[in-house]
């Protein structure tokens, strides 16, 4: 069965590590654009096809794909190393792994950060975490997300809120220094969330209560959720995939990541549940009067 959710995005894909550039190679080849050729029928003569370039990588020059005159690859070890030497520049110790697929044409990164760990609670912890991607397909756009890491999680949960999320196409006036997230800032903001997550953790939040305010938000459309998810996370509260029923705010909240981080097929339903879950537990919060 195919990995789903954000950890899937790296369990399905080949060469993952966590050490420093251990899979350097894998990603750090380099691509240049080439012209793209197209025989006659009578195998007589190639011509060019206008407006078109093929993606290809410099050490085996094997085909990435074809893309329009418009499109400016960057290249992974780009975005890596820019990320690698922004935080070594601000004195931050991370731990970064790497996953790639399609022959090379598409990167996932992710990188936390264990000084920033705070215990919401006895036993449940969580540290700042940067997640970006690239590709060389035009699958995706040079994107960055800074969120959390929830460690309860052996499997690693992804969870909000949202500090950024960065995206840019691949075009003349691409600037990486510009994509790249202030650490000070991004950390800041982490302090300020982890509080709030404290005071969900002291909230209870009933299975009767989750059901409700699940069955409201989704009549009344007030955030992007399917009846799927709902019934998912609805089933993660009342009996979690780690550990035992939470019936609190933090429980509602880690259910609704947990399904992302887990289930949600692709990094758009994966990115909008996350950051629903903000919306949707302080929904129940306002339920429970907090």
């Amino acid at each position: 069965m195919r990995a789903r959710g954000l950890n899937g995005m790296f369990s399905q894909w080949q060469d993952p590590s966590y050490e420093l550039d251990a899979t350097k190679k894998a990603y750090d080849f380099g691509v240049q654009r080439r012209p793209v050729f197209v025989q006659d029928a009578d195998g007589a003569m190639a011509r060019i096809v206008p407006k078109r370039f093929a993606i290809v990588r410099r050490d085996t020059g094997a085909p990435l794909a074809v893309v329009s005159d418009r499109y400016f690859p960057v290249e992974h070890g780009e975005m890596v190393n820019a990320l690698d030497e922004r935080f070594r520049g601000q004195g931050a110790f991370f731990e970064r792994r790497l996953a790639v697929e399609a022959g090379g044409a598409r990167i996932l990164a992710e990188y936390r950060f264990p000084d920033t760990e705070v215990e919401v609670r006895p036993g449940d912890r969580v540290m700042l975490t940067l997640t970006g991607g690239n590709s060389f397909d035009t699958s995706t756009a040079v994107w960055m997300r800074v969120g959390a890491f929830r460690l309860i999680c052996t499997n690693g949960a992804m969870i909000g809120k949202v500090v950024a999320f960065l995206r840019n196409r691949h075009t003349m006036s691409f600037d990486l220094t510009r994509v790249v997230a202030d650490l000070g800032q991004a950390t800041a903001q982490f302090r300020d969330a982890t509080a709030r997550w404290k005071e969900y953790a002291a909230t209870p939040c009933t299975p009767m209560m989750v059901w409700a305010l699940l069955k409201r938000v989704l009549d009344e459309k007030l955030v992007a959720i399917t009846e799927k998810q709902v019934d998912a996370v609805y089933s993660e509260f009342c009996q979690p995939m780690y550990g035992r029923p939470d019936h609190t705010l933090w429980g509602l909240y880690n259910a609704i990541t947990a399904v992302a981080s887990h289930n949600a097929r692709g990094k758009g339903p994966v990115f909008a549940l996350l950051k629903n879950a903000n919306t949707l537990t302080e929904e129940a919060a306002a339920m429970a009067g907090r």
